[in-house]
C-alpha cells in the first residue's frame, strides 16, 4: 500500500510528459546559445531567433525587427573573443505549450574592450514550425565590482 501511495504522489507532482519535453527543448535553446558563443557561430546564434524578433537592448528604442541587431551584437562579441553565458532562473510555459518566457542571469566578458558585466535577460519564445524561437529579447547589463 505504501508503494501505491508513493506512486500516486509522484504521479500527482510530476510534469506531464509534453511539459517535460518542452522544458527539455527550451533548456536546449539555452545550451545552444552558450555553445554558439563558445564556437563563435553567429549564424547559429541568429537562427535561435524568430524572423520578427522584438529586440529591447539597454539605452535603445525597441526594435520590432531585431535580427540585424542580434547579428551585429553576436558578430561584435565573437569577433572580440567575448564570453557570454546564460543560465535559466525562471521558465514559464503556457498551458498549450506554444509560448514560453525564459528569465535568467547573463555574464558578459569582452576583456579586449574592458567589458566585465553581469545582468539579466528575458526571452519570450514561440513555437514556430515545431521549433522554439526567441521572439522577444530584452536584457540589461550592470558592471561587476
Amino acid at each position: 500500500m505504501r508503494f501505491l501511495t508513493s506512486l500516486a504522489l509522484l504521479a500527482a507532482t510530476a510534469l506531464p510528459v509534453s511539459a517535460q519535453d518542452a522544458t527539455t527543448e527550451l533548456n536546449a535553446v539555452n545550451d545552444a546559445f552558450n555553445t554558439g558563443i563558445v564556437e563563435k557561430d553567429v549564424k547559429g546564434l541568429v537562427d535561435l531567433y524568430g524572423p520578427d524578433v522584438m529586440w529591447i537592448a539597454p539605452g535603445t528604442p525597441m526594435n520590432l525587427n531585431g535580427l540585424a541587431e542580434a547579428e551585429q551584437l553576436f558578430s561584435f562579441v565573437t569577433g572580440n573573443n567575448g564570453d557570454v553565458t546564460h543560465d535559466i532562473d525562471h521558465l514559464f510555459i503556457s498551458d498549450d505549450e506554444t509560448l514560453a518566457v525564459m528569465i535568467g542571469d547573463v555574464i558578459a566578458k569582452v576583456p579586449s574592450i574592458g567589458v566585465d558585466g553581469a545582468g539579466t535577460y528575458l526571452y519570450v519564445m514561440d513555437k514556430i514550425d515545431g521549433e522554439w524561437k526567441i521572439v522577444g529579447d530584452m536584457w540589461n547589463q550592470v558592471p561587476t565590482e
